[in-house]
């Protein structure tokens, strides 16, 4: 009950004013697969707050009754981060409690001098402290060798809740990482502002609304999670139907989710543009910025890699799976930066042509645009092919790197390339894809200057040479 404690004792500081209107949001919360409970509280079931009730230590229930009175005092709860600080301390001391108990390490279950605690998150640290929602755990004697036996409460309480939990609590690409995001002192005035109400009048009412909202809205994301665990820990002939929400929830902010999505959004966008590109270049010769390179191939190489290196949810160990997948991207902070660089540059691509062929298509229209106006837009129609070739070359740049990273050393052959020549061409790709995306609009014919430097440059001529030997039949 630390963060209790701590609140208690800060709450005798003097206050300082919240930057929150300046600052960030520590995190989007994990709403893709429960749109359900994206607006206004949510209301528990009796069924579903017994059973929670049960589920914690007789000692805590007071804590539990005390919370949810301040979370049913009204239909919008005027102490919501309150009530997360105090979910959030039982959820992690009872998960806690069912790790020790199912992985049978009842020597855990409290602090112990000279030792690491188990905590819910602490990703940094986990090579010396074992963590209740990693799909491993270290054996007693030796946290610092590679010695992991699997996490038995992942099978209790099943991989989509385990992926939901680690979403919010311990999520390495984005997420709201609750605990962390209280315990460091994020929402410290928000708290101290919610025990001693003393200066509600002079508060700024819009940010104030804001972040109620936003809290009230990871509360309920914690009361799903307790509620789920609740439910897994129950005797079979006690415990009530599942939540379906988080039945087929599928990870959103661990390396694997994010790699994905990336690499998904950019080849949906390029599919778009591929279309639209087509259309506009109609009275246009087609020109081409990487010579000899044909970027057919590239969906079906990229949906290939998909299908065969990303784990598949459906399967009865996607936890454990994804695990693998997550230690290979862990260092690809470099090709995950180039996919949402690709994203954006596309969306930009495309607005710029729509907006050309508007122009274009308003000759002999109403509107009487300066002819200026329809030679820049002709221009940007006629590189409109040029840079989708770069942009299309800048995605095979970041899938044969992934490719790279994500084969098996077993099953490296001729075929794969070197992981440091991929990293090479994977940061002079975002060179000039940052300089061709600035001067895009502005400044087209720079743009294109920078796209042809790089398509003459010494990483574009040898990605060239093993794309063209690679299709050469093996000897």
């Amino acid at each position: 009950l630390a963060l209790i404690v701590v609140l208690l004792v800060n709450l005798q500081e003097e206050r300082v004013e919240s930057d929150f209107a300046t600052a960030s949001y520590p995190g989007e919360p994990p709403t893709q697969h429960i749109v359900p409970m994206t607006n206004g509280k949510q209301t528990l079931t009796e069924t579903s707050r017994d059973c929670i009730r049960n589920w914690l230590a007789e000692s805590h229930r007071g804590l539990w009754d005390m919370a949810l009175s301040w979370w049913d005092s009204s239909k919008r709860p005027k102490r919501p981060a309150c009530c997360l600080a105090v979910f959030c301390v039982l959820l992690e001391h009872h998960l806690r409690l069912e790790w020790c108990s199912i992985n049978d390490r009842p020597a855990e279950t409290r602090a112990r001098h000279g030792s690491y605690y188990v905590t819910l998150d602490g990703h940094g640290q986990r090579k010396h402290h074992n963590l209740v929602l990693y799909p491993y755990f270290y054996g007693e004697d030796d946290p610092d060798v590679d010695n992991l036996y699997p996490n038995q409460l992942v099978n209790r309480l099943g991989h989509s809740t385990m992926a939901f939990l680690t979403d919010l609590f311990a999520s390495p690409c984005g997420g709201p990482n609750i605990r962390a995001a209280l315990a460091h002192g994020l929402w410290d005035h928000r708290l101290s502002q919610e025990t001693i109400r003393h200066d509600e009048d002079t508060s700024d009412e819009r940010m104030d609304e804001i972040e109620t909202d936003y809290l009230v809205h990871l509360t309920n994301l914690v009361l799903f999670g307790m509620e789920a665990c609740a439910m897994a820990s129950s005797p079979r002939d006690e415990s009530p139907p599942s939540v379906p929400m988080l039945s087929a929830y599928k990870p959103q902010y661990s390396y694997t989710a994010a790699t994905e999505t990336l690499l998904l959004n950019g080849l949906r966008g390029l599919e778009r543009l591929r279309g639209m590109k087509t259309n506009a270049l109609n009275e246009f010769e087609s020109l081409t910025i990487i010579e000899g390179e044909d970027n057919g191939p590239l969906f079906s190489r990229s949906y290939k890699l998909l299908r065969n290196e990303f784990p598949d949810w459906a399967g009865p160990k996607s936890y454990f799976e994804e695990y693998s997948t997550n230690s290979k991207l862990a260092d690809c902070d470099a090709v995950r930066a180039l996919l949402g660089e690709i994203g954006v540059a596309v969306i930009q691509l495309a607005d710029t042509l729509q907006m050309a062929t508007d122009d274009c298509e308003s000759v002999g229209s109403d509107r009487n645009l300066p002819s200026r106006r329809l030679k820049q837009a002709r221009r940007r129609l006629q590189m409109s092919s040029s840079i989708y070739s770069l942009f299309s070359f800048s995605m095979q740049v970041a899938v044969l790197y992934l490719e790279a990273v994500m084969m098996d050393e077993s099953r490296k052959d001729r075929t794969i390339m070197e992981r440091s020549t991929a990293l090479a061409a994977v940061k002079r790709t975002r060179k000039c894809l940052s300089t061709t995306t600035t001067f895009l609009t502005l400044n087209p014919d720079r743009a294109m200057k920078c796209a042809r430097e790089y398509a003459k440059s010494k990483v574009v001529k040898s990605l060239l040479t093993y794309l063209n030997d690679e299709k050469k039949p093996a000897a």
